[in-house]
């Protein structure tokens, strides 16, 4: 029975907003450092072309995923690597690791501001008190965690429309300079600016590893274009509510440590308080939905690598070990501060996806897939 494209490809694309929708995106640092600097007009366009390009990768990665069944990450390796998954394979593990690891040290810099700033307590608290929150949901709590995740999703919204509905007001006035200007801030260049979008865009592509253990429903190339679509659509979304809210602000987010919360607390006079709990809120619960994740993740990776000898022959002392090691990783990231984890961090991992993700899902596979359909030719 043939399938609706929208009943398809949109729950895919629904989880790439999911994973989006995160507490790196929260706090503005996204739109920060890549979108809000540049002026109204160009941010606009490199929403539009970071999205593109990222969707045009993920949703080509999708076919791969539906012509070889691949609906996990080891059969992605495979599927895209073939004969040389054994030498590049171990190597996208790395990178899956690295990518993570580089998320949590962002989720830990983030609730250390957030600890300190809103509710005045030390920052060591703030990241014993995460890690051990998100130690024990992984452990015991899958079934809170999707509960979690659901009430994260109406609180972000919520949250974030009312945020960007104060915004609004506030600058109603201003509107149309805001939006049409393309003067950037001072140190920061147009030309620069592209480059940038390119780089986060392909690092944002490794979200197409995860995505493949959704891609059963998969059946045709155009349920594939389907959710390149709606994915378009939902992150650009995403983009641009946050954009939305620092771009009249540009100046002081860029020097701020969480540019949102300095945004709320600068900028929106009375309303600061009530807009600081609610940020507060959605920002808790979408660091403990994107932390377990990300922490199982990381140690179902690790988990490939250690030996199935002495102690390690049961499950728990593996975890550990892998939970022990994720955790002082991510910490002595975290102490490069948010803003440069996203800009350095993430900038290195894009480089790395050229090469491991961008080049094999938008050119080898294609041309792979025409010289078969050539071949089928020939023989008929």
């Amino acid at each position: 029975m043939k399938q609706n494209d929208f009943k398809v490809g949109f729950p895919i694309a629904a989880v790439w907003f999911g994973t989006m929708v995160g507490p790196s995106l929260l706090t503005g640092v996204f739109s920060s450092i890549y979108f809000a600097p540049y002026g109204g007009l160009w941010s606009i366009l490199f929403m539009v072309f970071n999205v593109l390009i990222s969707v045009i990768v993920v949703s080509t990665a999708a076919e791969v995923s539906r012509r070889n069944k691949a609906y996990h990450f080891g059969a992605m390796s495979k599927a895209m690597y073939g004969k040389y998954s054994p030498v590049f394979g171990p190597v996208l593990d790395i990178l899956m690791i690295c990518s993570v690891l580089v998320n949590a040290a962002a989720l830990i810099a983030v609730w250390k501001t957030l600890v300190l700033d809103v509710f005045g307590m030390s920052p060591i608290f703030g990241t014993i008190s995460i890690i051990i929150i998100c130690t024990l949901l992984t452990a015991y709590g899958a079934g809170f965690v999707r509960k979690a995740s659901s009430v994260m999703t109406v609180i972000l919204f919520i949250g974030m429309m009312a945020i960007m509905g104060i915004t609004i007001y506030l600058n109603q006035g201003s509107w149309g300079s805001l939006v049409s200007s393309t003067t950037p801030l001072e140190g920061f260049s147009v030309g620069q600016g592209f480059w940038k979008i390119f780089v986060l865009a392909f690092y944002n592509t490794t979200i197409c590893m995860h995505l493949a253990a959704v891609n059963q429903t998969l059946e045709s190339p155009k349920h594939s274009v389907a959710f390149g679509i709606y994915s378009f659509v939902l992150i650009l979304f995403a983009f641009a509510s946050t954009t939305t809210i620092i771009l009249p602000y540009a100046a002081d987010a860029v020097v701020a440590p969480v540019p949102m919360l300095a945004v709320i607390e600068g900028n929106f006079g009375s309303l600061s308080n009530v807009g600081k709990w609610i940020y507060s809120i959605t920002m808790f619960f979408a660091i403990i939905s994107s932390c377990v994740p990300t922490m199982q993740s990381c140690l179902s990776r690790v988990d490939n690598y250690l030996p199935r000898k002495g102690i390690f022959e049961k499950n728990f002392f593996r975890n550990a070990l892998g939970g022990i090691l994720y955790w002082v990783i991510a910490i002595a990231v975290s102490t490069m501060g948010l803003t440069a984890i996203v800009s350095r961090g993430w900038s290195v991992l894009g480089y790395v996806s050229v090469v491991l993700i961008v080049i094999p899902c938008v050119i080898i596979m294609p041309i792979k897939w025409r010289k078969s359909a050539a071949a089928k030719e020939r023989i008929l």
